[in-house]
């Protein structure tokens, strides 16, 4: 997890710092220059935490057990109770935005596929193959409620 530095900005500097970070994010339009952007800003782990925050946050926005998000995503049970207690108290603006991404066509497609591939590739393997078969079994009782 990334740290923050125990030398803190005064209030004002980090008022305007936290303006400039925001609008500069606001004018980035192309999408590509966007990826580009905070692809070169964040780093690895912080990427990885973000996209997985976010992917944790939609399959607890359309009601997922923390097995299935624990075998989908590969995160722990510790990562998915931090993520829900956050969602529970999300701000407006996050809230909207998870709002459209749950109801995104697109979004449920890819997080379905991506769970029935996953497990049924390794629900067929005998070592460890529990909690896939498990999935497996849950997205093929549940074909309506995809991810």
């Amino acid at each position: 997890m990334s740290q923050v530095s125990k030398y803190p900005l005064r209030e004002e500097a980090y008022a305007q710092i936290e303006s400039i970070f925001i609008d500069t994010i606001a004018k980035l339009t192309d999408k590509e220059l966007v990826r580009s952007f905070l692809f070169d800003f964040l780093s690895p782990t912080e990427k990885i935490v973000l996209v997985k925050r976010l992917s944790i946050y939609i399959l607890l926005g359309k009601g997922y057990k923390y097995e299935q998000i624990k075998a989908i995503l590969h995160v722990s049970a510790p990562t998915i109770a931090s993520a829900s207690i956050s969602y529970k108290y999300l701000g407006k603006g996050c809230r909207e935005v998870i709002s459209k991404l749950i109801r995104d066509e697109r979004v449920s497609l890819l997080f379905y596929s991506l769970a029935e591939a996953v497990a049924g590739q390794f629900g067929k393997s005998p070592k460890g193959s529990g909690v896939w078969k498990y999935l497996h079994s849950e997205i093929k009782k549940d074909k309506k409620k995809p991810f």
